[in-house]
């Protein structure tokens, strides 16, 4: 449903045409897909202990196994989800509810949810699928199909784009807003935090811009 956008903070993702492949050469027939080198920060909502090391559990980078999520294929690889602006990963974590409230921001774990920032290096060769011929070059026909909640759909490509061996994972238009870019990668070695994590409540600045641009209600007084 069409509606009207809040402008967003910061310049635009920059993308360009990949100079040399990750592996191999990538085909460039006609309607061979484009990818681009990422020159911008990316950015994750996750439960975080502070306790942890960054590549364990609770930490920044830890990917957990057996994860359900848009392109997540287990008997191939792990994917770390992040998000081209703060408040696309707030989104994708709690664009399902309809309210937001004080106590969503906490996991049943007990770890609050906190902001994580990375940095990733220029080199990483990332498949964007915000592109036409990158859409054809795997028999998608229509643009509803990157996004469809229906996961075998979206697994399918995510597995035929993990075994051409040139990317290290996927970008996509968020479901949520498709000013937001989502981003899954199984492949992190090229990524790198940038700072350490910051916990987000109702009131942290990225969450009430979420909030504001996928139009939910933010409700500080409710704890459950």
């Amino acid at each position: 449903m069409a509606r009207k956008q809040r402008a967003l903070p910061g310049p635009p993702p920059t993308y360009r045409r990949a100079r040399a492949p990750r592996r191999r050469t990538p085909d460039r027939s006609p309607g061979s897909h484009r990818c681009g080198r990422i020159r911008l920060k990316l950015y994750r909502v996750f439960p975080h202990d502070d306790t942890a090391a960054p590549t364990n559990r609770g930490g920044a980078l830890f990917v957990p196994a057996g994860s359900r999520g848009q392109i997540d294929n287990p008997d191939l690889y792990r994917v770390l989800y992040a998000s081209s602006h703060p408040e696309g990963a707030v989104a994708e974590i709690f664009g399902r509810l309809a309210i937001w409230k004080a106590g969503d921001f906490v996991h049943a774990n007990g770890n609050p949810y906190a902001l994580a920032t990375y940095d990733l290096a220029d080199a990483a060769l990332i498949f964007d699928l915000d592109d036409i011929d990158a859409m054809r070059s795997l028999h998608i026909q229509r643009p509803t199909s990157v996004i469809t909640r229906d996961r075998r759909a979206t697994q399918a490509w995510a597995r035929e784009i993990y075994a051409r061996h040139d990317w290290i994972g996927a970008g996509w238009w968020s479901y949520y807003d498709p000013s937001f870019k989502a981003f899954g990668l199984w492949d992190i070695s090229l990524l790198a935090l940038a700072k350490p994590p910051e916990p987000i409540t109702v009131s942290s600045p990225c969450v009430i811009d979420a909030a504001t641009t996928i139009i939910r209600q933010i409700d500080a007084g409710l704890r459950r």
